[in-house]
Parts: structure tokens; sequence; C-alpha cells
């Protein structure tokens, strides 16, 4: 065990220099560093504790043992930070940490004021068995159960409308869909009921202060964690530059685009569709266009939503489809692979290309061709 939760610490600690080491480094790579070092730190108090370096009198067990309090609104913080634009808010961080504080602040008063060892003041929470133990201490198991469970819920559910909205902004979803996040903290979720789980049905070995191996699992899960957030988090890009921030979703109130002006809109964007294939570039985006046309994001989302009842993401790629319709009959193209003309077509990779030609023909590509 001991040699697992080193390696954690130290791939932690590597792949935090390698993103602070990044060359198009962003601010969610800051947030993520400071979550890689927490892990770390986490770690480090289960190294110490597993190893028997803590004294059971010793302050550091229970700010160690808060940790837990601070894994969900760092995740919820690297969401936000990733899928907003803006610098992080880190005193919005510091709030959502105020339970961590507390808990120390509230162990440490009352282990000190006693004169009762902590580990004692600890047990006694864990099982309740001390009926003098004030009502801040006999009741924190809520936070841990909601921190625990709410924060990943609650990013789940960022993610879900950040999908949503990229496809009113994006004509491309790899690389800024998030999935690999959403699956990490599916894993948390996991996580979490793990180590729920395994305290439950050993807490006689952690009462006793034996080897808590209720933790052994729990502290593999933090160290399969920290490599893939460090992993995937250095190869995300930026999904957001200064020319391609959301706007307020409010759903064009007081847009003041009429009907009329925009069915122009849709007139002139249809024309530069079809004679300039703005669509053939693979990384395509709302702003892009607007700028083309010289109107507002705003006002060519709303155009393209009302007037054709389609997303932007929907528009561009029905273009892409056509386009390989029409060079899948040019005998020009007879050496080409179908992966070939989807990319010479707008298409970034063979999965995108795949779902959406099916999505819009109602078959495959191979069936498409094949009925040629």
């Amino acid at each position: 065990m001991t040699s697992i939760l080193i390696l954690g610490i130290v791939q932690a600690i590597f792949l935090s220099l390698l993103i602070l080491n990044k060359k198009d480094k962003g601010k969610p790579d800051d947030v993520l560093v400071t979550l890689l070092v927490y892990r770390a730190a986490h770690l480090v108090f289960f190294l110490a504790n597993f190893n028997d370096y803590f004294n059971p009198g010793t302050n550091l067990l229970i700010v160690g043992s808060g940790f837990p309090l601070l894994s969900g609104p760092m995740l919820y913080w690297y969401v936000l930070s990733l899928i907003r634009r803006g610098k992080p808010d880190f005193v919005s961080y510091l709030t959502h940490s105020t339970p961590y504080i507390i808990y120390c602040a509230v162990f440490l008063y009352y282990g000190n004021l006693t004169g009762e060892p902590l580990v004692k003041v600890f047990v006694g929470f864990m099982h309740y068995i001390c009926c003098d133990l004030p009502w801040p201490i006999r009741y924190y198991t809520s936070f841990f159960a909601l921190s625990g469970g709410g924060y990943p819920t609650a990013c789940i559910v960022l993610l879900a409308i950040h999908n949503r909205r990229i496809k009113n902004e994006f004509s491309y979803e790899e690389k800024i869909n998030l999935l690999w996040l959403r699956n990490l903290i599916l894993l948390a979720i996991f996580t979490f009921l793990i180590t729920f789980f395994t305290i439950y049905f050993t807490l006689d070995s952690y009462i006793n202060m034996q080897p808590k191996y209720a933790f052994y699992v729990t502290s593999c899960m933090i160290t399969i964690y920290v490599f893939f957030m460090g992993y995937f988090g250095l190869r995300q890009a930026n999904i957001f530059t200064d020319k391609t921030q959301f706007e307020p979703v409010k759903r064009y109130q007081r847009s003041g685009l009429d009907n009329k002006e925009s069915s122009k809109i849709i007139d002139r964007l249809s024309a530069l569709m079809k004679n300039e294939k703005p669509f053939l570039n693979p990384k395509l985006n709302l702003n892009d266009l607007a700028i083309r046309l010289e109107i507002s994001k705003n006002h060519l989302s709303q155009a393209i939503n009302e007037n054709l009842e389609k997303n932007f993401f929907d528009y561009v790629n029905e273009y892409r489809v056509e386009e390989i319709k029409i060079k899948l009959q040019n005998p020009a193209n007879k050496h080409l692979t179908l992966l070939g003309i989807a990319l010479d077509s707008g298409f970034s990779s063979k999965s995108s290309f795949n779902h959406i030609f099916k999505k819009v023909t109602g078959k495959t590509p191979s069936e498409y061709k094949k009925s040629m």
C-alpha cells in the first residue's frame, strides 16, 4: 500500500509540473494544478496515517481527516473554469470550502477545550457514543455525505448543460464536450460510495485504531483518479478564447431582431455557405460566421434557431453531409476513402462523421455508398 501511495503522490507532483510548463496553459490549468496538489496532500495524509506517523493528540489528524470536504468544491471549481469565461473565482471556492473550515475549527476547539485526545473525540463523532459531543460534531456526517455526493452530481448537470450550449456555438465536439471529465466524475462518485460503505462495514477496526483497511481501496481509487485527471487535463485544450465566449443565455431577450431581418440573415448565410463553403473548416464556430456576415453572433444564433428550428452544430454539419454526397458522385474521387472524403468535407474525426452522417441520412456512410 505504501508503494501505491508514493506512486500517487509522485505522479500528482509530476503531472502538476508538466501542466505548469504547458505551452498554451490557460486558467483551467491553474485550477487543475491546485486540484492535483490537494490530491497529493490527501495521499500524504493517508501515507502518514497508515504508517502511524501521527500520535493520538496531533492536530494534523483532524486537519487531514476533513480533506474529503475539499474534494467536491475543488472538482466543481475546475468544471466551472472549463465551461465558463472569465477568471476562476477563488473567493467563491473559499465559500464552498466553509464546511471544511468549520469542521477543523469545531474539532480542534472541542478537543483542546476538553483536553481529550483528538482520536477519542473523532471516534465519538463517528459512533455518536459520546452523548456530550456538541451538535456540530454529532451531525457532521451529513456534510460529508452532501459534499461527497452533491458536488459531483452538480458537476454532471453542469456538463450536460455545457454540451447543449456548445452546439449553438461550435460545429464540432471533439475536445470540447469534456466526456473524459464526465467519466472521471462518475469515478469520483464511485469512489465516494466505496469510501462510505467500507467505513460503514469496518468501523470496529477503525475504532480500535488498527490498520485502516477501510481506506486502502479509497487510496487506490484516488491514485487512479490522479493519473487520469492529470493526463487528460494536460491534453485538454482551452475551449474558449476571447473570440469564442458564450454570450449570456437569455433566449434572445431584448435582441431587437424581427422576423423580416431574421429572414434576411438566413438568406445571406445560405449564400455564404453555398458560395464560399466555410463549413470545410473543421474548427468553424458561430463567431467566425458572424464576423464574415458582419452581424452579432447572438442575432445569427437566433436566426438559425428560430427560422430553421435547429442549432448551429446541426446546421453546419448538414452542409458537410451534402458535400460528401456530391463528392461521392464525382468519379474523380473514386480513389479516396470515405474517411478521406469526410475529412475533406469538414469533419474532424471518423466517429463524428459516422454518427452525424447516419443521423442526417438514416444510413451509415458504407450503406449510403452501396445504395448509389
